[in-house]
């Protein structure tokens, strides 16, 4: 039976993008050249209390790693362009920056190590048969039922769980292609962002490995105790929630009307808001429906 359901959950997670991408590939051939501002040198004033180093829980959105050492980039706004903003650049994770679904993978980890029960197991593959077939879903309640295998344990056990997790499981799949675009952006002084509707504690690691400032994910409560609950912490960091987070960070972070979103990476069509505010939208190993939309709207399509 729990082979059944990971068979379920790796099914949902993979049956719109028929189109395998392996991982590594070259971006030179395939996507269209970016137009590149000429980038001001001049450091921008950092208004008092926008920068500081906490975790904003609002609307699922952290700005820090907390339990994950301090990442490769510095936490502090880069330089703004001749239009006086700075500009963002966004990537997904589930799909775009890794090859995989993270949270088919926890759940198969946890199987293995019998840290969820048999039940919980097989609600959780009815909920991902259900979302295969796009049918109305509640994020907030499956990812209360994944994280029950962590109900009642301290943050510190539960950061050092993902933090292991992380380097053994999701960094191997990390796109080689998409560090390097980060790099590439990084270097022209955009600002780089990871966004996911995966766990805070998991998508935070890659804080630690690539040119990131910030990540917005899917919080989950802390009781008064400093132990997880199994209950989502306000809302799904999915779909059209993902460009909420963004805004309010980046409207934290750099300020009202101080930053555009300059380039948007995304795989699947419930990313279309987020590539949609975009001035540079990018469809990576895109899902039918978004492959239909970016061909649509004359966006770039990648195959990582």
């Amino acid at each position: 039976m729990t082979h059944q359901i990971t068979t379920v959950l790796n099914s949902s997670a993979t049956s719109d993008n028929e189109q395998v991408c392996e991982a590594g590939a070259s971006l030179s051939a395939q996507h269209e050249q970016a137009d590149h501002e000429q980038v001001s040198h001049e450091q921008p004033g950092v208004q008092s209390g926008a920068h500081e180093q906490s975790v904003l829980h609002n609307h699922s959105v952290c700005k820090q790693p907390l339990a994950c050492k301090q990442p490769l980039h510095a936490q502090t706004p880069s330089q703004r362009t001749s239009s006086n903003k700075y500009q963002v650049a966004v990537f997904d994770f589930d799909g775009t920056s890794i090859n995989g679904n993270s949270p088919v993978l926890l759940v198969d980890y946890l199987r293995e190590r019998k840290m969820l029960k048999t039940s919980e197991l097989l609600r959780i593959g009815l909920w991902a048969l259900a979302y295969k077939l796009r049918l109305p879903q509640n994020e907030e309640w499956v990812r209360g039922l994944v994280f029950r295998a962590f109900a009642g344990k301290s943050t510190q056990q539960v950061d050092a769980f993902f933090r292991e997790f992380y380097a053994a499981h999701i960094e191997p799949r990390f796109r080689r292609a998409a560090d390097e675009e980060m790099q590439r952006l990084s270097a022209e002084h955009k600002e780089i962002i990871m966004i996911s509707a995966s766990f805070d504690p998991l998508v935070r690691c890659v804080l630690d490995y690539h040119p990131i400032q910030y990540q917005c994910s899917t919080h989950m409560k802390i009781a008064n105790d400093g132990t997880y609950l199994p209950e989502v912490d306000g809302i799904a960091t999915e779909g059209m929630q993902k460009l909420v987070a963004l805004r309010e960070l980046c409207d934290r972070v750099y300020g009202k009307d101080k930053w555009e979103l300059y380039a948007a990476y995304g795989d699947h069509h419930s990313d279309r808001p987020l590539l949609q505010a975009a001035r540079h939208a990018y469809a990576v190993c895109p899902d039918r429906p978004l492959l239909r939309t970016a061909r649509a709207q004359g966006w770039s399509v990648l195959r990582w």
